[in-house]
């Protein structure tokens, strides 16, 4: 459905999103954090109000150039009076907004994306790029909220760590409970995402505490339940589709998964023992994957006599 928006070039990305949600009814009752805006140029000749675009990825398919909340509207659209001799640049749509996703949408068009793309991409209305759709306040539900103007992005810190995390292939970052460790996976992610440099890498960022959104409680006998719910694949196949895309994992809390008793059972494909294989593939060279884990120290659990390490 198409609708025309005013703006100015001094105009936030922000505040513009959020114009969009307050002027569109259909569009009430998502928080305006979850909608993504577009940079499209697509042709109107021929099209009305009423005209549906359909696709699957905007980015792909439509040339869309995803718009920062933080950024002018002016950083984008440099106003010409025509695009070409024929038609003027009132004749373009020039915004796409993309709501988020359902979850049950999501699981559907699972084995599409593995059928197209021959492995499960980003979802880029998900949480972390999983399945859980940001329906929540990300204040309230993670660490910190990446839209506040008052947040540091700390963007030396993580290059720091992501350069760190390319040539080591696993890092494993352990600090006291309440001490800034998913807030620093959060900015992590942002980082990985936004930066041109790594565009080619698939980015997941997962808390075993998201459990609870999936009706798992995560534990190490019940680690791959959870991320089948998480992310609809199994963890083996997710890490066999990392030979067609390099990968970057952060997994946060990822003492929950920790195990007192260290003897690995190879017939158990559920527990988290396939996880810390593949940990263990990494560090003797294993191709293509990249895993930053945040764990707490001497954490207790039925799991844990208060490891500090796996």
């Amino acid at each position: 459905e198409s609708f025309p928006v005013k703006v100015s070039e001094d105009t936030k990305v922000s505040r513009l999103r959020k114009s969009v949600r307050d002027g569109k009814q259909r569009f009430a009752n998502i928080d305006e954090e979850d909608l993504i805006l577009w940079k499209v140029n697509i042709p109107t000749y021929g099209k009305d109000l009423g005209t549906v675009i359909l696709a699957d990825n905007i980015k792909e398919q439509l040339g869309g150039v995803e718009l920062s909340p933080f950024e002018n509207v002016g950083l984008y659209f440099v106003e010409l009076e025509h695009f070409s001799d024929q038609e003027p640049i009132s004749k373009y749509i020039r915004i796409i907004v993309q709501p988020p996703t359902t979850t049950d949408q999501w699981h559907t068009n699972v084995s599409r994306n593995i059928a197209n793309l021959h492995y499960q991409p980003r979802q880029q209305n998900g949480l972390g790029g999983t399945l859980i759709p940001r329906l929540t306040n990300d204040e309230t539900f993670e660490g910190i909220s990446l839209t506040d103007p008052d947040i540091s992005h700390r963007f030396e810190k993580t290059s720091s760590l992501i350069k760190d995390l390319i040539k080591k292939k696993v890092l494993l970052i352990r600090a006291p409970p309440y001490s800034g460790k998913t807030s620093m996976a959060q900015l992590m992610e942002y980082h990985l995402v936004s930066s041109s440099e790594y565009s080619k890498y698939r980015v997941i960022r997962i808390s075993m505490l998201w459990g609870s959104a999936v009706g798992v409680n995560c534990s190490w006998e019940t680690f791959g339940e959870l991320w089948k719910r998480v992310i609809g694949i199994s963890w083996i196949e997710w890490v066999g589709q990392c030979q067609q895309i390099p990968t970057i994992l952060i997994l946060d809390e990822v003492q929950l998964i920790y195990k007192q008793e260290r003897g690995i059972d190879e017939s158990n494909e559920t527990s988290a023992d396939v996880f810390w294989r593949t940990v263990k593939g990494c560090l003797q060279e294993m191709s293509n994957i990249y895993i930053i884990m945040f764990g707490t120290y001497g954490y207790h659990s039925a799991n844990s006599a208060g490891l500090s390490t796996p």
